[in-house]
């Protein structure tokens, strides 16, 4: 129901303990032995709720880009963020807020200046095509995680650990520093001229940042 997948459009499959079971199965059958993790964005939320619900072994290092590790507080970032666009689009999702409407094109307006300001300002081709993700999947998965957040487990970790954000990411870094603060030792990096997607707005800073950790890793 996301993406390119198949679209079956059935509720029971939008949990996410579902998709916690799917990134096992992958690094069981794939990857059993020692790895680094990276997650970014929503990634992160998953592979923290992976390693604090299957407790991975021989896992050497975790890497979260633009984290979200607390559901409340990244919804605030979001919300200050949009607060931060043209005067048209905070009308348009204060809008959005009281009716849950989606469909007003005032509101796709206002998504687009967000996501060209806040999460991607270099999209690859194709990327805000034909295969969005199902809105009814996206609402339900917002219910489950309401009131979700690991960082107290995040504090538990005892692999080493990088939070990356982009310059001009809504995960800000006083969200950054709060993760840090949970975890003593965490090692952090700001990419420039990129937003929530850094991989996609300057990948070779990214890589570059994450390459040096990875060695510093491994020892």
């Amino acid at each position: 129901d996301c993406g390119d997948s198949d679209h079956p459009n059935r509720p029971e499959n939008w949990r996410h303990a579902r998709f916690v079971e799917e990134m096992d199965t992958v690094r069981r059958k794939l990857a059993p032995g020692p790895v680094h993790v990276l997650g970014g964005s929503w990634g992160s939320t998953l592979t923290m709720e992976w390693l604090v619900t299957k407790r991975p072994r021989n896992v050497l290092s975790v890497t979260f880009l633009c984290p979200g590790i607390h559901y409340t507080r990244t919804q605030a970032s979001r919300r200050n963020a949009q607060q931060k666009l043209s005067p048209a689009s905070v009308a348009a999702f204060e809008e959005f807020a009281r009716t849950g409407d989606a469909s007003n094109p005032a509101f796709a307006k206002a998504n687009a200046e967000y996501i060209r300001t806040f999460v991607t300002r270099n999209p690859p081709p194709g990327m805000y095509g034909s295969g969005r993700p199902n809105p009814d999947m996206m609402k339900a998965l917002f219910v489950d995680w309401k009131n979700w957040s690991r960082v107290k487990e995040l504090g538990q970790l005892r692999q080493p650990l990088l939070l990356v954000r982009g310059e001009h990411d809504y995960i800000t870094d006083e969200d950054v520093a709060f993760y840090a603060a949970a975890r003593p030792g965490a090692e952090t990096a700001v990419i420039p001229h990129a937003a929530h997607l850094t991989f996609f707005d300057n990948a070779e800073a990214t890589n570059a940042v994450v390459r040096r950790f990875l060695q510093r890793a491994d020892g």
